[in-house]
């Protein structure tokens, strides 16, 4: 059910967040506390959202008039640093909770809609598209593998931002390039940069390219920006991008503009971007590594890749697929072996051990005591 949110900040980032994971209520937003008072008299909001940054600026006097009017609302405290000792000031005037920022999706709704998230969850995760042939060159079909083709497909219709998340060897790109296969620029290029495998000293003149006199000997050369075009630019570990880098790529996902390292000329950027991480970058924020209104632009649309201890049941068919080129199968045994490990390295580990297991018997079944795992 839509809710009436109000928002009073003054921070970007904090405005970014809000409109990303409660964008689909009616959100107000101020950053007069005057303001604010008299609107809440005139419309009385279910949820009002208090930025702790404001709490000096403003007083303990004005902090309590709000609450005092949010007769028929829920108060909550956004802090981005540590107030806990006006928790007990806080719940006398009325604050229902302080929720530390910035906080995973789930949390945040579960705070704010304690006896409603469930339901949307569960209506979100019934809707599955059961045919897709598109995707089918993604192997498995197991319940978590059938969401996320379904989100897939769905997120592929648009040019938003993706953010993949997942575990290392989860097949982070390979789901980048379904999404890029399945939209309308399919048939457009598809780049694929792994932003901790570039020096920081290079990667500028990688993704925005170079002018010719840019510096000594550089020649007229094109970025990734210029060579993706209308096609789908995947950059992965996008948490290694450098600090210095990160206003300029946020600039280019704002203003679909940048410039060639040396030229003054201003180039357009028609590009979907996709990016993937295995970091923690929420606590990279926490930390000051990665920049807050990068990260709420570029996780628009966050996308969890399940861990292969997740979706087990498509062990099986995996197992096929990598089994095929060597003309193998597996034993019962084996195969049994294979479902009851924990995986730590997910798909690519699995692939491995399949291979190993291939190159180290000559029999066309492989038994259980060539499965191993390092």
């Amino acid at each position: 059910m839509e809710k009436s949110i109000f928002v009073y900040s003054c921070d970007i980032a904090v405005r970014e967040f809000c409109k990303q994971y409660l964008g689909n209520n009616r959100l107000e937003f101020y950053s007069s506390y005057d303001c604010l008072c008299s609107r809440i008299q005139l419309v009385s909001p279910d949820i009002i959202l208090l930025d702790y940054s404001l709490f000096e600026f403003i007083g303990p006097d004005a902090w309590e008039k709000v609450c005092s009017l949010a007769v028929s609302g829920t108060v909550y405290v956004l802090s981005q640093e540590d107030c806990s000792s006006f928790v007990n000031w806080f719940k006398k005037i009325g604050v229902k909770e302080i929720i530390e920022f910035p906080c995973r999706e789930e949390f945040f709704l579960s705070v704010l809609f304690p006896d409603e998230k469930t339901c949307l969850r569960e209506s979100e995760s019934s809707e599955i598209i059961s045919d897709i042939p598109e995707l089918d060159f993604l192997v498995g079909s197991s319940l978590k593998m059938k969401h996320l083709k379904s989100l897939l497909f769905q997120v592929a219709q648009t040019d938003v931002p993706l953010l993949f998340l997942g575990e290392s060897g989860t097949g982070k790109s390979l789901f980048a390039q379904a999404v890029h296969r399945v939209s309308g620029r399919g048939q457009k290029p598809f780049y694929s940069v792994n932003m901790g495998s570039i020096p920081d000293s290079l990667a500028e003149t990688e993704l925005f390219g170079t002018d010719s006199g840019a510096f000594t000997d550089a020649v007229c050369r094109e970025g990734y920006f210029s060579a993706a075009g209308d096609g789908t630019l995947f950059l992965d570990e996008i948490g290694e991008l450098s600090a210095s880098l990160q206003p300029k790529l946020l600039h280019v996902l704002e203003s679909k503009e940048y410039r060639k390292v040396g030229s003054a000329k201003i180039s357009h950027c028609n590009t979907r971007f996709l990016f993937a991480t295995n970091a923690d970058l929420q606590k990279a924020m926490e930390e000051g590594r990665f920049r807050s209104d990068l990260y709420y632009r570029i996780a628009i649309i966050p996308i969890e890749i399940p861990p292969l201890r997740e979706r087990a049941s498509d062990i099986p068919e995996l197992s096929h697929v990598f089994l095929e080129e060597h003309k193998k199968a597996l034993s019962d045994k084996a195969l049994d072996k294979l479902m009851d490990y924990s995986w730590p390295g997910n798909i690519r580990e699995l692939k491995n051990c399949i291979t190993r297991a291939c190159v180290m018997t000559k029999d066309d079944i492989i038994s259980e005591n060539y499965i191993s795992f390092c």
